[in-house]
């Protein structure tokens, strides 16, 4: 039905598939040439999963839901893990100040306008092990493994 929220994700799923095709034929060009590397990113390692015979293993549509997963499943985990890292910072001022303190000392030391380079992100012992932390204790995929209180039967088939 056109004007709903799932027809617009169903445009939107078309034009991120589109933009993700058009990025598979250009890596794999790449590849072809030899401008690329096999283990560049993950669309390239995907496009030189061979078999025996020298084919690709990979559909150019396996590779676009692949892209799509990680990207989504990325979104996801960051989203919630930042979320629960803002909640952690306004519960407990200690943590907020430690946190605070580390991050400013990195900022003075760079000038001006200056970016962050992945040696400062290095310096950031203290937040790495909040991060790690709040995982650890609120992981951001939910749910629970369940244990089985005994043995059951689903029509011909015992659970072990």
């Amino acid at each position: 039905m056109p004007f709903t929220p799932f027809n617009h994700s169903l445009k939107a799923t078309a034009k991120v598939q589109k933009l993700l095709k058009d990025l598979v034929l250009e890596k794999r060009t790449e590849l072809e040439k030899g401008a690329s590397s096999h283990d560049q990113d993950l669309i390239t390692c995907l496009l030189s999963i061979r078999g025996d015979d020298g084919k690709e293993l990979v559909s150019e549509d396996e590779i676009i839901h692949n892209v799509m997963l990680v990207m989504v499943a990325g979104h996801d985990t960051s989203s919630i893990l930042i979320t629960f890292i803002v909640r952690l910072l306004t519960k407990d001022s200690t943590i907020y100040s430690t946190v605070l303190k580390e991050q400013e000392g990195i900022k003075n030391s760079k000038s001006y306008g200056e970016l962050l380079t992945w040696e400062d992100l290095g310096k950031m012992k203290y937040n790495w092990s909040v991060a790690m932390e709040t995982l650890r204790t609120i992981p951001p995929i939910f749910g629970r493994l369940l244990k089985g209180v005994g043995r059951y039967r689903i029509r011909r088939l015992l659970d072990p």
